[in-house]
């Protein structure tokens, strides 16, 4: 059997102003009609939906950093063919606790389970469970953190799954990108420098180095992770760690990605697929564990001006677990690339078949590069020659 994972489903302001419709509705079906038949070809589908479904009264998304969608959101996510969201992530209360209680309750009208979090009168759910062919699967997700905070006493925060206590960030290091600001003001602070690229529409957005652990806030939330993931273990046959974690815009794995997989893996999970990072990181095998650090974008505006582009943000993975009954018998990945046009939708693309469609010479060069560039990152070497492949093989 086949179960295929795919990263962060983001759905920003150029995204969801493409999808609104004269009527007032919004229709995001077009994202998925390349990946679909991918989707179907899976026997089951994860992705992280990185933003909350909290009503249109509380304001739809306006901002590249704060996230409400449409329901729609939603329901094009189920009928492309994903079975499963995660909603934990850092922006699962960026409508508040009201805001990611009604994402709950919008998911389960439609049908779409999800794993992260539980409805506050109910038990903290450690895991999704759901069966294959006989085979029993769980899935364990988590998050390094939560952009906006609450009472840790509150109902809503207990049945959250995160790995901190709110606000203790982890990114002790962050590389600026460099522009004529900083050629003409040297001396100008970072905040004022921010400001002026965002005038100008220049890159702000650092690159984080995801280094630092601080034992005494987190070890407490660890280790109800891995007890978390110690009983799925107990209750089902293979388990799946989905984690947001990782340094955004980093290619490189960070210290604190690197303990909570250790920590996973020691307490039983069978795969990790991660994300947060909103690039492609590598993919290994710790042991008989496939690991990939970072699925990157399953779809991200590449109108986010803030990110410099050289980071390939409207790059993503779909991670493939094959599975012999409850054992690894191979993993693969596709890549996928998020293709905009002015007043289109974005569409995720497998990349052999967006090349196969590209009638310019050119154009079809500089995707080649690019995929070379994101296969070296996963692999750690060149892209094999020949035509590009829907599956690239993850070797031992």
């Amino acid at each position: 059997m086949k179960i295929t994972i795919v990263g962060d489903i983001m759905c920003e302001p150029p995204i969801q102003e493409a999808a609104k419709r004269p009527d007032g509705s919004y229709d995001f079906a077009p994202m998925y009609e390349k990946v679909a038949p991918m989707f179907r070809e899976a026997d089951y589908v994860i992705g992280n939906m990185e933003t909350t479904l909290a009503g249109e009264e509380r304001e739809y998304t306006k901002t590249f950093f704060s996230f409400n969608a449409p329901d729609s959101f939603g329901t094009a996510a189920k009928e492309a063919g994903i079975n499963l969201v995660s909603i934990i992530n850092n922006h699962t209360l960026d409508r508040g606790a009201d805001g990611i209680v009604r994402t709950m309750q919008a998911l389960e009208e439609m049908d779409l389970p999800y794993v992260g979090v539980t409805m506050p009168d109910r038990e903290r759910q450690g895991a999704y469970y759901f069966e294959l062919g006989g085979v029993r699967v769980a899935v364990v997700a988590y998050t390094y953190n939560i952009n906006n905070h609450l009472d840790e006493d509150d109902p809503v925060a207990q049945n959250m799954n995160r790995l901190a206590v709110f606000k203790d960030l982890r990114c002790n290091q962050k590389i600026y990108p460099t522009t004529w600001v900083d050629a003409l003001y040297p001396e100008m602070e970072r905040a004022e420098k921010n400001a002026l690229c965002r005038k100008y529409q220049l890159p702000y957005l650092p690159v984080q180095i995801d280094g630092q652990i601080n034992h005494e806030n987190v070890d407490a939330y660890f280790a109800r992770m891995a007890e978390d993931i110690r009983e799925a273990k107990k209750n089902a046959d293979f388990v799946i760690f989905f984690p947001h974690i990782g340094g955004q815009f980093n290619n490189q794995v960070g210290k604190f990605s690197d303990y909570a997989v250790q920590v996973a893996i020691e307490a039983g999970a069978d795969a990790v697929a991660a994300s947060h990072s909103h690039v492609v990181q590598r993919a290994e095998y710790r042991g008989d564990v496939p690991c990939a650090y970072s699925l990157g974008n399953f779809s991200m505006s590449p109108d986010f001006y803030a990110v410099e582009a050289k980071h390939l943000r409207e790059y993503g993975l779909a991670a493939h677990l094959y599975l012999d009954g409850a054992k690894v018998e191979k993993v693969t990945f596709t890549i996928i690339k998020g293709v905009y046009k002015p007043g289109e939708q974005q569409v995720a693309w497998p990349v052999e078949e967006l090349y196969e469609s590209l009638t310019s010479d050119a154009e079809r060069e500089k995707l080649y590069c690019e995929v070379a560039q994101l296969y070296h990152i996963v692999m750690g070497k060149p892209l094999p020659e020949g035509p590009l492949q829907r599956e690239y093989l993850v070797e031992k």
